[in-house]
């Protein structure tokens, strides 16, 4: 089978799956700090219909299958989109006449999209000084051991306490959890589909890996940090394992 071939076969099944064959990719959206990566990924979404001409009327449930995430994220990424005029929802009730109903067309305002784009200061969070946190700092203090009569050694003097800055991918990490659940309150918890989407699907193959991340907090992140080095550790056995 030839590669175009295959790639027909590829896209008429995800035709079947899903209703569209593929989704527009706009790795220009990562200029924009305040998206999260599933925010970018509705967006893309709605904008594989929007820039064919179609209208996108796909229902909660389908977008959360195409996107692997929950029904409530994809609520809360709509809400959230919606607020920054970035997605536009058009709801109409009783769309059918007969048996009632409803339906919600959405929509990708380009003019607000590209100017968030083109000045990148206007795409930082409102509040950065209550939402963005410095790294940790970590002080390690080393004391000179007391010295008594009988040694009689010169007195050392104290070293100079050492500062210790934490793993630079941990303040990545941060960075990147606090946009996911910018609009969480405390309490909230995750879903795999999210903790998937932190670590870049990196864990996906580990066994019962869903029923160890389900319910990790989503406004604490040390928690989420610790379950991460935990997964990491079993990974490296595992691949080890297969050398």
């Amino acid at each position: 089978m030839t590669t175009q071939k295959q790639l027909t076969k590829l896209e008429q099944l995800q035709q079947q799956h899903n209703g569209i064959r593929f989704i527009r990719s706009y790795p220009i959206l990562n200029y924009i700090k305040t998206l999260s990566p599933t925010d970018r990924q509705l967006i893309e979404l709605v904008l594989s219909y929007q820039d064919n001409g179609q209208p996108f009327q796909m229902k909660y449930e389908t977008i959360a299958d195409i996107l692997n995430i929950s029904y409530q994220t994809v609520k809360n990424r709509v809400t959230k989109l919606s607020k920054e005029n970035i997605i536009i929802t058009n709801h109409k009730s009783n769309f059918n006449g007969v048996d009632g109903g409803s339906s919600t067309k959405l929509s990708v305002d380009l003019d607000v999209l590209i100017t968030m784009i083109e000045t990148p200061a206007e795409s930082k969070p409102a509040s950065t000084t209550e939402h963005t946190q410095k790294p940790e700092t970590i002080l390690v203090a080393e004391f000179e051991q007391p010295i008594t009569a009988e040694i009689k050694e010169p007195t050392k003097k104290p070293e100079e306490v050492k500062k210790v800055q934490t793993d630079p991918k941990k303040a990545l990490m941060l960075e990147r959890y606090k946009s996911k659940f910018y609009y969480s309150k405390a309490g909230d918890t995750m879903t795999p589909a999210d903790f998937h989407s932190l670590t870049d699907r990196r864990f996906m193959d580990l066994p019962k890996v869903t029923s160890r991340v389900i319910g990790l907090p989503a406004d604490n992140f040390d928690v989420f940090w610790s379950k991460v080095q935990e997964l990491k550790k079993d990974l490296l056995v595992t691949e080890q394992a297969h050398q």
